[in-house]
């Protein structure tokens, strides 16, 4: 359930990004073309370096669970900032509001993926994350179809960019209280032969 928000965020932004600065913030393709990319490319870098610092805190012994929930709950809930990308009229703000919102959502995708991993172990890692992956990508269909139906209702973007950073909320909600520890589970299977 936290994958499918962190992802909602996510296909917000791959699918209406684009449309949102041409239409609202009146970006020509080329702009448009700079700052999406420009977006996408810091929550790359936020990914990999927080993705680094987390393994060396967790390799000067800190544990896993503090790390990785640390990272994703942090970052989910700080996503949220993207609502302030359509409150704030002048364009360099905006902006600015919109990389801070990105480089949060790669500070949460750098752990999300490690948690399920630690959890399974290595007997059940890549059905776990299978499954994972599998309702957490619905939000590819989710994200791009609520985006569309509330544009077109109200006619302009605040009201996706809040479902939107709503969602990111409930995210970070579901990985700070429902998530146990990121522990490996003892499994006690019984082998026939």
């Amino acid at each position: 359930m936290g994958h499918f928000c962190g992802n909602y965020f996510w296909y917000f932004l791959l699918t209406w990004l684009p449309f949102y600065l041409v239409r609202e913030r009146g970006l020509t393709m080329d702009k448009m073309a700079i700052a999406g990319s420009m977006a996408y490319c810091v929550t790359a870098l936020a990914t990999a370096f927080t993705g680094w610092i987390a393994d060396r805190t967790i390799a000067a012994g800190s544990t896993p669970t503090r790390v990785r929930k640390t990272c994703i709950v942090t970052g989910l809930t700080f996503a949220s900032v993207v609502l302030v990308v359509v409150i704030i009229p002048e364009p360099t703000p905006s902006m600015a509001f919109l990389m801070l919102a990105c480089i949060c959502y790669g500070v949460f995708a750098s752990s999300h993926w490690a948690i399920s991993q630690t959890i399974a172990g290595p007997s059940a890692a890549g059905k776990w994350a299978g499954l994972q992956n599998c309702f957490a990508n619905m939000a590819g269909v989710a994200a791009p179809a609520i985006t569309g139906f509330v544009v077109d209702k109200t006619g302009h973007f605040f009201w996706a960019f809040a479902v939107s950073a709503g969602v990111s909320l409930i995210g970070a909600s579901v990985y700070a209280f429902l998530l146990g520890p990121a522990e490996p589970l003892k499994w006690h299977m019984k082998f026939q032969s």
